[in-house]
């Protein structure tokens, strides 16, 4: 009867522990690496404008940027392996689906951009045929991240239980729908450049503010709100 009681109670502790490991909350080092996500792509954005407008060498420069950019995303993708390795023992199937589908768009489609490049400067000579291509996949590419940034913004808002978000995120994804479309070939010249028909384009703008900015603000409301929960703001 004992042992009966005895393996009834240790079952009930089972089913309890694995309860509050599917409902645990995510860790504190995502909203680091939101953080870090965001500053990385404005660190490139700045430095793409800075480079266009005051650089003669302006195609080296380039290249100096794309290398810089590949490097800080292999450390992202590194320091993303350890926090999901850190997750996936504790945190529920629904969460680590999702860091799952976050990888995918924010690494492994800019992957298949960079191979697409290199592919096109140095192996093929005529790459005009892969040139339509290319632009379908930069399209996927800003439209999914672009998704993911408003399906984060949403989830920020639920787990700040602030509504004002849900509109937030609503109208980022709507403006830019706009913008991809009827305004998809608006571009403005950058002053000062020292290289003629250098020019940005309108989606190019809002497209770096949201996935930089955006989601420095995010991370920060987080770490705030992860702050205050614990005490220590």
């Amino acid at each position: 009867m004992e042992k009966t009681a005895l393996a009834g109670a240790l079952k009930d502790i089972s089913i309890i522990k694995k309860s509050i490991g599917e409902n645990k909350s995510p860790n504190g080092k995502v909203y680091n690496f939101l953080l870090l996500f965001g500053s990385v792509n404005l660190i490139y954005f700045l430095l793409s404008t800075i480079g266009a407008t005051m650089f003669f060498m302006l195609n080296n420069y380039f290249v100096f940027t794309h290398t810089l950019k590949v490097i800080l995303y292999i450390l992202l993708f590194i320091y993303f392996v350890k926090i999901y390795n850190e997750e996936k023992t504790s945190s529920n199937k629904y969460y680590l689906w999702f860091l799952s589908i976050f990888a995918g768009i924010i690494f492994l489609l800019p992957l298949l951009m960079l191979f697409m490049r290199f592919f096109t400067n140095f192996i093929l000579d005529d790459y005009r045929n892969l040139g339509e291509s290319f632009l379908h996949l930069n399209n996927i590419s800003m439209l999914s991240n672009i998704l993911l940034f408003c399906l984060i913004l949403t989830l920020c808002g639920f787990l700040l239980k602030k509504q004002s978000i849900f509109i937030v995120s609503s109208m980022i994804f709507l403006i830019y729908l706009i913008i991809a479309v009827p305004y998809s070939k608006v571009t403005f010249d950058i002053p000062f450049s020292k290289t003629p028909d250098v020019f940005i384009s309108l989606i190019g703008i809002y497209y770096n503010l949201v996935i930089s900015l955006g989601y420095i603000v995010i991370a920060t409301l987080m770490i705030l709100k992860r702050d205050i929960a614990h005490g220590t703001k």
